[in-house]
């Protein structure tokens, strides 16, 4: 296994722990939205890591390959899967159940929770950017920021940021020249 997706993990170690199970190019290995907590193991082969927005169109996020781990924030989290993985080439992968992969983790469980809330907040940002156009990107930050930091005034929600309008388009990887969206004259 060429890649370091594993550095401070015992590839051996999970190897070992892990029944070895070979897909073909073009199956599923794991599935978004899923709630099980297995990771996987590359040995061979190579997949697509990929995610479908509500409007129905499909984000490539990444190419995994040889060395690498998938799955490993729902077996870290308990969450749902995020993405689906696609093999693109024949594949060889040990399945490691989730519980022999947490009990590796202990020490630092609560920190990577934390980190995997922060990746999975990321991938949404990114399968935003390639589904959506900059004005639906706007509509969904503004709601996103509505729900987490708005507070309701009578029959409106006030998101109480001190975020400027450029600071807005920012952060809906918007600008000027993208249209929509006009900076603030402050």
């Amino acid at each position: 296994m060429d890649s370091d997706a594993l550095p401070h993990f015992d590839r051996k170690r999970l190897l070992r722990a892990g029944t070895r199970q070979r897909w073909p190019r073009g199956a599923v290995l794991l599935h978004e939205g899923d709630t099980s907590d297995n990771v996987l193991v590359v040995e061979q082969g190579w997949v697509e890591v990929s995610s479908s927005a509500p409007s129905g169109k499909q984000v490539v996020l990444g190419i995994r390959g040889p060395g690498d781990l998938l799955g490993e924030l729902s077996a870290v989290d308990g969450g749902a899967r995020s993405a689906t993985i696609t093999a693109i080439s024949p594949v060889v992968a040990a399945t490691v159940q989730g519980t022999t992969f947490r009990a590796l983790l202990v020490p630092w469980h609560q920190l990577l929770r934390t980190v995997v809330a922060r990746l999975r907040e990321a991938d949404v940002h990114r399968l935003d950017y390639g589904a959506y156009t900059v004005t639906e990107r706007l509509a969904r930050l503004l709601l996103e920021y509505g729900r987490r930091y708005g507070r309701t005034d009578t029959d409106r929600v006030v998101i109480v940021l001190p975020l400027t309008q450029t600071e807005s388009a920012d952060a809906a990887n918007a600008s000027r020249e993208a249209g929509g969206v006009v900076p603030d004259a402050s």
